[in-house]
């Protein structure tokens, strides 16, 4: 992935995440990357920096409401 892929993931991230919270949604934020700026404590209400697997994420997530926010950078064909 290039820089500026990664850039944009980021930021998309980051803002999605912050419109949520102006909304008064209460973000929950997992990456598996340390080194991203979404995992700033001021991006979400929640961060963790976790591998995304259904065992993590189980643990995590509360059943009541989840919003999923996904980014690809690129979908290549099976």
């Amino acid at each position: 992935m290039s820089l500026g892929k990664l850039l944009n993931f980021d930021y998309a991230g980051t803002q999605a995440c912050k419109s949520l919270r102006e909304e008064g949604v209460q973000t929950v934020l997992v990456n598996p990357n340390p080194a991203t700026i979404m995992t700033d404590q001021d991006i979400a209400d929640r961060v963790y920096i976790e591998p995304l697997t259904v065992e993590v994420l189980e643990r995590i997530i509360e059943r009541d409401g989840l919003m999923v926010f996904f980014l690809l950078s690129e979908v290549k064909p099976a």
